[in-house]
Protein backbone atom coordinates (compact mmCIF):
# COMPACT_ATOMS: atom_id res chain seq x y z
CA UNK A 1 0.00 0.00 0.00
CA UNK A 2 2.49 2.20 1.13
CA UNK A 3 4.62 1.60 -1.80
CA UNK A 4 1.87 2.32 -4.27
CA UNK A 5 1.70 5.26 -2.84
CA UNK A 6 5.70 5.93 -3.52
CA UNK A 7 5.44 4.50 -6.56
CA UNK A 8 2.46 7.05 -7.70
CA UNK A 9 3.93 10.25 -6.23
CA UNK A 10 7.31 9.18 -7.91
CA UNK A 11 5.28 8.67 -11.59
CA UNK A 12 4.05 12.65 -10.94
CA UNK A 13 7.67 13.89 -9.91
CA UNK A 14 10.27 10.99 -10.90
CA UNK A 15 13.60 13.66 -10.12
CA UNK A 16 12.46 14.65 -6.73
CA UNK A 17 15.05 14.21 -4.34
CA UNK A 18 13.27 13.90 -1.11
CA UNK A 19 10.37 11.24 -2.23
CA UNK A 20 13.46 9.34 -3.55
CA UNK A 21 15.54 9.31 -0.71
CA UNK A 22 12.31 8.28 1.11
CA UNK A 23 11.07 5.54 -1.04
CA UNK A 24 14.88 4.24 -0.75
CA UNK A 25 14.72 4.15 2.98
CA UNK A 26 11.38 2.87 3.09
CA UNK A 27 12.48 -0.30 0.78
CA UNK A 28 15.78 -0.30 3.01
CA UNK A 29 14.11 -0.23 6.16
CA UNK A 30 10.57 -1.82 5.90
CA UNK A 31 10.77 -3.96 2.84
CA UNK A 32 14.14 -5.25 3.27
CA UNK A 33 14.59 -4.32 -0.65
CA UNK A 34 18.16 -3.65 -0.75
CA UNK A 35 18.45 -4.01 -4.36
CA UNK A 36 15.27 -1.73 -4.94
CA UNK A 37 17.09 0.33 -2.03
CA UNK A 38 20.74 1.10 -3.32
CA UNK A 39 19.07 2.18 -6.82
CA UNK A 40 16.48 4.92 -5.43
CA UNK A 41 19.49 5.95 -3.14
CA UNK A 42 21.74 6.37 -6.67
CA UNK A 43 19.05 7.64 -8.14
CA UNK A 44 18.48 10.53 -5.04
CA UNK A 45 21.90 11.46 -5.12
CA UNK A 46 22.39 11.96 -8.36
CA UNK A 47 19.44 14.91 -7.88
CA UNK A 48 20.84 16.10 -4.43
CA UNK A 49 24.62 15.51 -4.36
CA UNK A 50 24.83 17.69 -1.20
CA UNK A 51 22.63 16.21 0.74
CA UNK A 52 24.50 14.31 3.73
CA UNK A 53 21.54 12.28 5.45
CA UNK A 54 21.29 10.38 2.06
CA UNK A 55 24.89 9.50 2.19
CA UNK A 56 24.59 8.29 5.74
CA UNK A 57 21.70 6.30 4.79
CA UNK A 58 23.41 4.61 1.45
CA UNK A 59 26.46 4.20 3.55
CA UNK A 60 24.15 2.25 6.08
CA UNK A 61 22.89 0.76 3.07
CA UNK A 62 25.87 -0.46 1.72
CA UNK A 63 27.28 -2.31 5.12
CA UNK A 64 23.84 -4.01 5.63
CA UNK A 65 23.94 -5.51 2.08
CA UNK A 66 27.80 -6.19 0.90
CA UNK A 67 29.80 -5.45 4.19
CA UNK A 68 31.96 -3.57 2.02
CA UNK A 69 33.75 -1.26 5.17
CA UNK A 70 36.31 0.88 2.92
CA UNK A 71 33.11 1.79 0.24
CA UNK A 72 30.62 2.31 3.65
CA UNK A 73 33.16 4.46 5.05
CA UNK A 74 33.86 6.46 1.45
CA UNK A 75 30.06 7.61 1.81
CA UNK A 76 29.97 8.07 5.19
CA UNK A 77 33.14 10.40 5.23
CA UNK A 78 30.50 11.89 2.27
CA UNK A 79 27.80 12.71 4.41
CA UNK A 80 30.24 14.50 7.35
CA UNK A 81 31.64 16.38 4.20
CA UNK A 82 28.57 17.73 3.32
CA UNK A 83 26.40 18.32 6.29
CA UNK A 84 28.86 18.87 9.06
CA UNK A 85 26.58 20.85 11.35
CA UNK A 86 23.58 18.70 10.62
CA UNK A 87 23.20 16.47 14.19
CA UNK A 88 21.00 13.77 12.15
CA UNK A 89 23.40 13.07 9.26
CA UNK A 90 26.25 12.72 11.77
CA UNK A 91 24.57 10.56 14.75
CA UNK A 92 23.95 8.63 11.40
CA UNK A 93 27.34 8.51 10.68
CA UNK A 94 28.48 8.00 13.76
CA UNK A 95 26.27 4.90 14.13
CA UNK A 96 27.46 3.05 11.30
CA UNK A 97 31.30 4.29 12.01
CA UNK A 98 30.79 2.64 15.41
CA UNK A 99 29.58 -0.52 13.76
CA UNK A 100 32.06 -0.95 11.23
CA UNK A 101 34.34 -0.67 13.91
CA UNK A 102 32.98 -2.90 16.15
CA UNK A 103 33.02 -5.60 12.64
CA UNK A 104 36.43 -4.99 12.24
CA UNK A 105 37.65 -5.32 15.75
CA UNK A 106 35.38 -8.67 15.86
CA UNK A 107 36.98 -9.67 12.73
CA UNK A 108 40.31 -9.54 14.05
CA UNK A 109 39.82 -11.01 17.04
CA UNK A 110 38.99 -14.60 15.05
Amino acid sequence: MIDNYYQEMLRDDPGNPLLLRNYGRFLHEVERDLKKAEDYYGRAILACPGDGELFSLYARLIWDSQRDCKRAETYHERAVEASPDDWYSLSLSLSLSLSLSLSLSLSLSH
